[in-house]
């Protein structure tokens, strides 16, 4: 399921159950091979899309990706704003 009850997004729930999640995590260490090998996976989306959407669900998935990136960005800085507040 995409969204909770809630109406929030289950990306963890969704990345913690995803095939190429478990497949790095099982030894507990992603090395950059993997994460190179991921890579490929989305490029490989990417092309997909930009082959077979129109030119609107482009956009749509531009914005997504955007946005989901500035949602990271942001959590990521936020993180790290927290462990630097304890020392």
């Amino acid at each position: 399921m995409l969204f909770n009850e809630q109406g929030i997004i289950n990306i963890d729930e969704i990345v913690a159950n995803h095939p190429s999640w478990k497949k790095m995590m099982a030894d507990g260490v992603i090395t950059a091979e993997e994460v190179q090998q991921q890579a490929e996976v989305v490029i490989g989306l990417l092309k997909k899309i930009d082959a077979e959407f129109s030119e609107s669900d482009k956009a749509l998935v531009e914005q997504l990706l955007t946005e989901m990136s500035v949602l990271f960005a942001a959590s990521h800085v936020n993180s790290i704003q927290e462990i630097t507040k304890e020392f």
